[in-house]
């Protein structure tokens, strides 16, 4: 059973373009997740990111989730990630990891994909969204971070129209992320439990289905985890390396140039002299020309 409190959060993307505002919060809908990008055909922004963060306002808490791309490694992730968050983004971010990419090694996704969390926990508190069906696509998992878990009971997946209360009546007769044992971690790693996939039609959707998920907890709580918004962004610095024999090799190089610079110097001097020497020679010449004739 559902145990109470517990706040109801949505994630959207653009295709979810037409949320009412006023009805998500009358029913007591306390928070929404943003598509922050898409990675068919390589990262690009969400369509609708702009306008759907900036209207996700309306409602007492919003984040942003990153769709994670196995087909690049995971510091170019991170940089994209970091390029294209909001700014001064200092909340928790999600990271949607559920994309195969073919006969890709399921070592080489888990290492990509924790050092890509890595570098993401030294910035933002930070979360993975996955299920039981996507685990074996990588050898380990991290579980030093929370979790936001995909399971789909069939009563909030049936594509009906129903209302908020028939939904949270079908709601409470489950555990809380009823599978979650198999989570990396175990079940207390998950803090999240999207338990429709767009399953149903429910007023304030805008005629679109949309993902519903609950958090435990009271509304202040949920607002302590995401974190805050608009705070100075925390950037864990990062020291310059250099290669020592590359930089000797540079001294040496600019010791013979500055050497160089000195002959070229004399060199000039001396052509200088040479030529007024000449000069002068030439004049007296003339001279003793000029007189014998």
């Amino acid at each position: 059973m559902m145990n109470e409190p517990y706040q109801v959060v949505l994630d959207i993307w653009e295709a979810n373009d037409d949320l009412i505002y006023d009805t998500l919060n009358a029913y007591n809908v306390t928070g929404i997740i943003v598509r922050l990008n898409d990675m068919a055909g390589g990262h690009h922004m969400d369509e609708r990111f702009v306008v759907s963060w900036e209207a996700a306002k309306q409602l007492p808490c919003r984040a942003v989730y990153f769709v994670y791309n196995p087909w690049v490694s995971g510091a170019v992730n991170y940089s994209w990630l970091y390029t294209h968050l909001p700014a001064n983004f200092n909340s928790r971010l999600f990271v949607d990891i559920e994309v195969k990419y073919p006969n890709y090694s399921s070592v080489t996704y888990s290492k990509e994909v924790a050092e890509f969390i890595t570098m993401c926990k030294a910035t933002w508190p930070t979360t993975i969204y996955t299920g039981a069906w996507f685990l074996s696509t990588l050898s380990a998992w991290p579980t030093n971070v929370d979790y936001w878990w995909g399971a789909y009971p069939n009563s909030l997946n049936t594509g009906e129209t129903i209302s908020w209360f028939d939904f949270r009546k079908r709601l409470d007769i489950f555990k809380f992320a009823y599978n979650g044992s198999v989570c990396p971690g175990g079940i207390n790693n998950i803090k999240m439990w999207q338990c429709s996939g767009g399953g149903v039609f429910m007023p304030g959707f805008g005629g679109h289905k949309v993902d519903v998920n609950v958090v435990p907890g009271t509304l202040n709580d949920l607002k302590k985890w995401l974190g805050p918004f608009g705070q100075p962004l925390h950037v864990v610095p990062i020291e310059p390396t250099y290669n020592l024999a590359l930089v000797d090799n540079m001294k040496a190089i600019a010791g013979q140039l500055a050497t160089i610079s000195i002959d070229l110097t004399v060199m000039a001097e001396t052509l200088r002299t040479s030529e007024l020497i000449n000069s002068n020679a030439w004049e007296e010449h003339s001279k003793l020309i000029s007189s014998n004739k």
